[in-house]
C-alpha cells in the first residue's frame, strides 16, 4: 500500500495517468514500498524519563525508597534522604521524619522534605530545592514566623 506521499513522488515521475491511476511498471512500484516510511528518531541529548518513571512540573523524577517506605519527589530529595539515614545509623542525629505537616495559618499546610531531631533536641526542618518557587518562598517565611525555634533549610545540592 502507497502512502500519500509516495503516490505524490510516483505522480510527480509520471507513474499516475489522468484519472489517477497507477501505471508505473513493478520495479518502481517495488523500489518505492521498500523505502522506509517513517524516518527513524533523532537521539536527543537530554535523558529521556523511561515508562516507569514519571516525570514532574520541574523535571524532577520520582525515585523509590529502598527501604520500602514512601517513594521520594525526586533524586535530590532522595539523595539527602539516604545521607539522612546514614547520620541517624551513625548516630549524628536523633531522628528523622519525612513530610511532616506543619499549619501555617489559614488551613494551608507547609509540608518540608524531612524533620530532622538533633541530639540536643533542636528541630530542623530541611527542603531538598531545585528550583525555589515563589509559592515555596511565600510559605517559607509564614513557617519561619509561626515556627521561630524551628530552623528552616534549604538544599540546593
Amino acid at each position: 500500500m502507497l502512502t500519500a506521499k509516495q503516490y505524490q513522488e510516483l505522480s510527480a515521475k509520471g507513474g499516475v495517468n489522468k484519472k489517477g491511476r497507477i501505471v508505473a511498471d513493478e520495479k518502481t512500484l517495488d523500489s518505492m514500498l521498500k523505502k522506509p516510511l517513517v524516518s527513524p528518531a533523532s537521539k536527543g541529548k537530554k535523558a529521556v524519563a523511561s515508562k516507569n518513571e514519571k516525570r514532574g512540573k520541574f523535571g524532577n523524577i520520582k525515585v523509590a525508597d529502598p527501604d520500602g517506605g514512601r517513594s521520594y519527589d525526586s533524586k535530590l530529595e532522595a539523595k539527602h534522604g539516604k545521607e539522612y539515614k546514614q547520620m541517624h545509623k551513625d548516630g549524628k542525629i536523633a531522628a528523622i521524619a519525612r513530610q511532616v505537616p506543619f499549619n501555617i495559618g489559614a488551613g494551608v499546610n507547609y509540608i518540608p522534605d524531612f524533620l530532622i531531631i538533633h541530639l540536643d533536641g533542636s528541630l530542623e526542618a530541611v527542603d531538598s530545592k531545585g528550583i525555589e518557587t515563589s509559592e515555596f518562598k511565600i510559605k517559607a517565611k509564614f513557617f519561619r514566623e509561626k515556627y521561630p525555634t524551628i530552623k528552616l533549610t534549604i538544599r540546593s545540592k
